[in-house]
């Protein structure tokens, strides 16, 4: 008998969807990240995409956790210049006299 003894698991950080027949494991794209053993990426805080084509949240925005879900928008009242911010605490209150709408 040759080849395998055993199915091993891909690493964190790579992913399979085959069954049977596969030799090894595909690295998740960029921007994403998978735990060990896994069929799909999920797209890293910060960035948010269908099909794991995972892009930057937009000024004014922020993701906390991973996966596709929509970046949230920093609360009325502050706004954030930066790209792919994780959380909340990122977007700065405007000083006085001034005001943000949402996505800003």
């Amino acid at each position: 008998v040759s080849g395998p003894s055993a199915c091993l698991p891909c690493e964190a950080g790579t992913y399979s969807t085959s069954v049977a027949r596969v030799t090894s494991c595909t690295s998740c794209p960029a921007n994403s990240w998978s735990t060990g053993g896994a069929a799909a990426c999920e797209c890293s805080p910060g960035f948010t995409g269908p099909n794991h084509a995972c892009t930057e949240c937009e000024a004014g925005f922020y993701k906390p956790g991973y996966g596709s879900g929509a970046c949230t928008d920093c609360p009325e009242g502050t706004y954030s210049e930066a790209l792919a911010k994780t959380n909340a605490s990122t977007c700065i209150p405007c000083g006085d006299g001034f005001s943000s709408p949402l996505h800003s």
